[in-house]
C-alpha cells in the first residue's frame, strides 16, 4: 500500500509541474490561436536565469522573480515585434516560434554552456515529511499545492473577473470583441506575456527536480503538447486533467514498465471539436493553375525555368571533375534533402496539409535501408524499394488519423504520431541501437554501368535518383491527380460537390509523400553510413518545412531551391561560427516575415511586374 501511495504522490507532483509548464501554452492558444513552439524555450529561460541569479544573489526569491521577469519581457517583445506581423495562420506562426526556440536555445548554450544544472531547493523545503506512513519529499508536496493553487487562480481569473470575461470574448470571437471596445491586440500581448511567465515559473519550479540542460526546451515543449492535446487545445481545465493523466501514466509506467513511459495517449480532437482552417500559406506561389488558361504562364518565363534547370543539372554533373570529396558530399546532401522537402511539398503545397512529423517517414526509410545493409542485403534497388514501401506503409497507417484533423490539430497530431515512432526508435536498443544508432551502414551494390563504391560514382547515383524523382514530381503535379489536389487545397467542399473523392485523393497523397520521403531517407543512410533517432525528430520535420516555405510551397522547384540554400548555409555558417542553430532559427523567422510566398513566388511577382 505504501508503494502505491508513494507513486501516486510522485505522479501528482509531476502532473502539477506539467500543468504549470503547459498552462501558458493552452492559455495562449485559447485567446490568440497561436501554436507557440517557443513555449519550451521560455521554460528553459526561466530556469537558466533563476539558476544564475541564485548563484549571484544567494536569494531564491530574487532568482525566481528575475527568471519570470526575463521570460515575460522576451515574450512581450516577441509578440509585439514579430508575431503581430505574421499572417493569422497556424503554420507561419508555428515556424516563426520554432525559429525563436532555436535562437533562444543556442543563446542559452552560448551563455551557460552545455553542462546540466539544477536549482537549489528552499531551505524550508529541503527535507522529507511523513505522510500516511510514508516518507515523501516536502518539496514535491509543495509542487502539488502550488499547481492546485495556480489552477484555482487561473480559473478565478477566467470565470470571475472582468479581464477573464474579455479573454473569453476574444477567444470566442475576436472580431466581435473588437466591436464592443475590447483592445484585442493589447489583450493578446498581455496573454502571451503571462503565458511566457507561466512557462518560466514551470522551469523554476522544476529546476530542483529535473534541472535544465541543452535540449530542455524541446523536451518540455513535447510534453506540454501531449498535455494540451489530451485536454484540448485552449482549455485550461482540460490541461489540468491532461497533466494529471500524463503525470500518473508516466510515473506509474516508469515504476511498473519502464519502456511504457515513452508513450502517451493522444487524441485528434482533444476535449473540444477541431478548429476550422483554410490550410497553410495563401500566397501567389501556392496558387497553381487548376484550369488551362489560368495563372502566370508566359512562354518566356517557362523557357527561362527550363534553361536554369538544365544549367543546374550541368553544374551538378560536372562537380566530380573537381575531385573534392567534401564538395561532392555537400552537393549529395543538398539533393537528398531536396527530395525530402519535395515529398513534404506534395502534401503541404499541393494538398494543403501541413505536418510537423514528416521526418518520421524519412527516418523509417533510413532505418529500413540501414537494417537491410547490416543484414547483408546489398542490392540498391531492393534497399531503395523496401525503404520506400516501409515509409509508405507507415503513411498509410497514419493517414486516417491525419485526415481527421485540420489547422493546429493537424500540426499537433502529426507531431504526436512522429514522437511515438521516435520513442520506439529511442527505446528499442536491440533493434535500432537507441541513441547510439546504427553505424557501419554500407553503400549498396548496383546494376548501373559504373562503380558506386567511390565518391564520384556514388555521387552520380544520387544525382540520377534526384533527377528521376524530380521529373516524376513534375509529371505528377501536372497530371489530373495533381491538379485535383490543388483544387482540394483551394476549396475542398467545392471539389467534393463536383464529385471528386476528396478523402481518397488526400490519402493517396499522404502515402506517396511518405514513400518518397522514405527513399530520401535511404539515400541519407547510404551517404552517412549511420542512422540514429535524430532523423525522426521534429527538428528534421521543421527543417523540411522551412525548405519548402523558403523556396516556395506549391511549386515543383521551390523546395529544391530551399533545400539547396539551407544545406549550403549550414555548411558555410557552421564553418565560420558555432552559432549555426541561431542562424537557422533566424532564417525561419526572416523567411516567415519577409518571404511567406517563397523565393519562387517573389521571382514570379518580379517577372509579372516586369512584363
Amino acid at each position: 500500500m505504501s508503494f502505491w501511495l508513494y507513486q501516486l504522490l510522485a505522479g501528482l507532483s509531476f502532473a502539477m509541474l506539467l500543468f504549470i509548464s503547459s498552462a501558458g501554452l493552452a492559455l495562449i492558444f485559447g485567446v490568440m490561436r497561436v501554436l507557440n513552439l517557443a513555449h519550451g524555450a521560455f521554460y528553459a529561460v526561466g530556469a537558466w536565469v533563476a539558476i544564475a541569479l541564485a548563484g549571484w544573489t544567494g536569494s531564491l526569491l530574487l532568482a525566481a522573480m528575475g527568471g519570470i521577469a526575463t521570460a515575460m519581457a522576451i515574450g512581450f517583445a516577441i509578440e509585439r515585434i514579430l508575431l503581430s506581423r505574421t499572417p493569422a495562420e497556424e503554420l507561419p506562426q508555428a515556424l516563426l516560434t520554432f525559429g525563436i526556440m532555436l535562437m533562444l536555445g543556442d543563446l542559452a548554450l552560448w551563455i551557460w554552456g552545455g553542462t546540466p544544472r539544477t536549482l537549489a531547493r528552499p531551505e524550508w523545503l529541503s527535507g522529507p515529511v511523513r505522510v500516511a506512513g510514508i516518507v515523501f519529499p516536502s518539496y514535491r508536496l509543495f509542487v502539488i499545492a502550488l499547481g492546485v493553487t495556480i489552477a484555482g487562480l487561473l480559473w478565478y481569473l477566467q470565470a470571475r473577473t472582468r479581464i477573464g470575461t474579455m479573454i473569453r470574448a476574444a477567444a470566442d470571437d475576436a472580431e466581435t470583441a473588437r466591436g464592443v471596445g475590447i483592445n484585442v491586440p493589447r489583450l493578446s500581448s498581455g496573454v502571451f506575456t503571462v503565458g511566457a511567465g507561466l512557462a518560466a515559473l514551470g522551469g523554476i519550479v522544476g529546476g530542483p527536480i529535473i534541472g535544465v540542460h541543452v535540449g530542455t526546451e524541446l523536451d518540455v515543449l513535447l510534453l506540454s503538447f501531449v498535455v494540451v492535446i489530451i485536454g484540448g487545445l485552449g482549455s485550461l481545465a482540460g490541461s489540468f486533467v491532461g497533466a494529471i493523466v500524463v503525470g500518473l501514466v508516466d510515473t506509474l509506467g516508469k515504476a511498473l514498465l519502464p519502456d511504457f513511459a515513452l508513450f502517451h495517449a493522444v487524441r485528434t480532437d482533444g476535449a473540444h471539436p477541431c478548429i476550422a482552417a483554410d490550410g497553410p500559406f495563401r500566397s501567389p506561389a501556392m496558387m497553381a493553375d487548376v484550369h488551362a488558361g489560368g495563372g502566370f504562364r508566359r512562354q518566356a518565363v517557362v523557357s527561362a525555368v527550363v534553361l536554369v534547370v538544365l544549367a543546374v543539372l550541368a553544374v551538378l554533373a560536372a562537380l566530380p571533375i573537381a575531385g573534392d570529396a567534401y564538395v561532392l558530399g555537400v552537393a549529395a546532401r543538398m539533393m537528398v534533402f531536396a527530395l525530402f522537402a519535395s515529398s513534404l511539398n506534395l502534401v503541404l503545397g499541393f494538398a494543403g496539409m501541413a505536418s510537423l512529423g514528416h521526418a518520421v517517414y524519412f527516418g523509417v526509410g533510413a532505418y529500413t535501408a540501414a537494417k537491410l545493409s547490416l543484414a547483408g542485403v546489398s542490392g540498391f534497388g531492393l534497399q531503395l524499394g523496401m525503404a520506400g514501401l516501409a515509409a509508405a506503409a507507415l503513411a498509410a497507417l497514419f493517414a486516417p488519423l491525419i485526415l481527421r484533423a485540420s489547422g493546429a490539430y493537424l500540426l499537433m497530431i502529426t507531431l504526436a504520431l512522429a514522437q511515438v515512432v521516435w520513442g520506439i526508435a529511442y527505446g528499442w536498443r536491440e533493434f535500432t541501437g537507441a541513441d547510439d544508432g546504427l553505424p557501419g551502414v554500407r553503400r549498396p551494390d548496383s546494376m548501373l554501368p559504373w562503380d558506386i563504391s567511390g565518391d564520384a560514382g556514388f555521387y552520380y547515383l544520387i544525382l540520377l535518383l534526384f533527377a528521376l524523382l524530380v521529373a516524376a514530381m513534375l509529371v505528377l503535379t501536372r497530371s489530373p491527380f495533381g491538379l485535383a489536389l490543388v483544387g482540394i487545397r483551394e476549396n475542398e467542399r467545392r471539389m467534393a460537390a463536383l464529385g471528386y473523392p476528396v478523402g481518397r485523393y488526400k490519402y493517396i497523397a499522404c502515402v506517396l509523400a511518405g514513400g518518397m520521403a522514405g527513399v530520401a531517407g535511404a539515400m541519407l543512410a547510404w551517404q552517412n553510413g549511420f542512422v540514429g533517432p535524430s532523423c525522426l525528430s521534429v527538428a528534421y520535420s521543421a527543417t523540411a518545412l522551412i525548405m519548402v516555405i523558403l523556396g516556395g510551397a506549391g511549386t515543383v522547384f521551390g523546395p529544391v531551391i530551399g533545400a539547396f540554400l539551407i544545406v549550403a548555409l549550414e555548411n558555410v555558417i557552421s564553418g565560420l561560427t558555432e552559432r549555426w542553430m541561431f542562424v537557422l532559427g533566424a532564417t525561419y523567422v526572416l523567411a516567415t516575415l519577409f518571404a511567406p510566398e517563397g523565393l519562387v513566388g517573389l521571382w514570379r511577382r518580379w517577372a509579372e511586374h516586369r512584363s
